[in-house]
């Protein structure tokens, strides 16, 4: 018996068809993010690319191109919009033409101005946390390196003459007698003698 298609099956016909549009669709969201704002930034709220493509839809559904869509977010920043013939919903393409001039308007004002405008306060503090943390790690770990100096020239102050005099002296006994003087632990000494100079020569 002879199975018969399954009208539900799409051929590959109507695949390679879907597929074709998917990337027209997407050549084009791509000339128009570009032409409109550039290499988008790598901080960027998430829903903001959907929202774009989405926008950018609406003009394309107008007959817009990416060259005209530029010239039309041009016009929109300045107050005025001008609607095609063509245009079925008016309310739709000024809406999409508002939000695409906001989010190139948006861009020009710096990160943090950006963060708030696009995504809401929320993200923008939530940035300026991130740019914080990093900041005081940055600082933590400066203070660290310069405590760590500080400890390594006292060691050598206590550790350079004895190591002159004793040149035999173990680098464990060395170690201790270091700590002895400055509290410091005797393993934490001793992993740096080599670093410092002082380790016994062989």
């Amino acid at each position: 018996m002879i199975a018969e298609p399954d009208d539900d099956e799409p051929s590959p016909q109507d695949i390679a068809a879907a597929e074709r549009i998917l990337e027209t669709e997407e050549a084009f969201c791509a000339a128009a993010i570009a032409r409109l704002y550039g290499p988008l930034p790598e901080w960027l709220p998430t829903p903001v690319l959907p929202q774009i493509r989405q926008a950018l839809a609406a003009q394309r559904n107008a007959g817009q191109s990416p060259e005209r869509i530029s010239e039309t977010i041009s016009v929109a920043r300045r107050g005025r919009y001008d609607v095609p013939g063509s245009v079925l919903d008016s309310v739709d393409f000024i809406k999409s033409a508002n939000y695409l001039a906001h989010v190139q308007w948006a861009l020009e004002q710096g990160k943090a101005r950006a963060l708030t405008e696009l995504s809401g306060r929320a993200a923008a503090i939530g940035q300026r946390t991130v740019e914080q943390r990093r900041t005081y790690s940055r600082k933590g770990n400066e203070a660290k390196r310069e405590r760590a100096s500080q400890r390594e020239h006292e060691w050598l102050a206590i550790g350079r003459p004895l190591r002159s005099r004793l040149p035999n002296m173990t680098d464990n006994q060395l170690a201790q007698q270091i700590a002895s003087k400055t509290g410091s632990k005797p393993s934490t000494i001793r992993a740096a003698l080599k670093k410092l100079g002082l380790a016994k020569k062989k």
